[in-house]
């Protein structure tokens, strides 16, 4: 009982997350947000499709990771269209694909462990 009593005082005074995690956990959340309200914000265009690439492989594995690639991918066929690389999607798909083999589960555990500051 006073264990309880004593949680409910100090609550305030627990952090959940560190200040570096917390900032990363900003970071994240804005990304997020991001990528679920693409369609209100300007499509990026690129000079090259190597540039493209590069661009999108960076931030597809974060996509990934929180579950909102399918949406994610939403934004890049939009990118695609604009910057007429449509064609060449399947190619540029296979890229960005390649990045994610190397993002596991516990790569992703550990990314959370990290933020979380545990």
């Amino acid at each position: 009982m006073t264990f309880v009593i004593l949680f409910f005082i100090y609550k305030k005074l627990i952090v959940r997350y560190t200040e570096n995690g917390l900032l990363a956990m900003n970071e994240i959340e804005s990304f997020r947000k991001y990528i679920l309200n693409f369609e209100k914000l300007e499509v990026p265009t690129f000079s090259s499709e190597n540039e493209l690439i590069e661009n999108f492989q960076q931030i597809y594995i974060y996509a990934f990771a929180l579950g909102i690639e399918k949406r994610f991918l939403n934004f890049l066929d939009v990118t695609l269209e604009k910057n007429n690389f449509a064609g060449r999607k399947e190619f540029i798909y296979e890229k960005l694909l390649i990045s994610t083999v190397f993002c596991d589960k516990k790569l992703l555990g550990e990314l959370k462990l990290n933020v979380m500051g545990r």
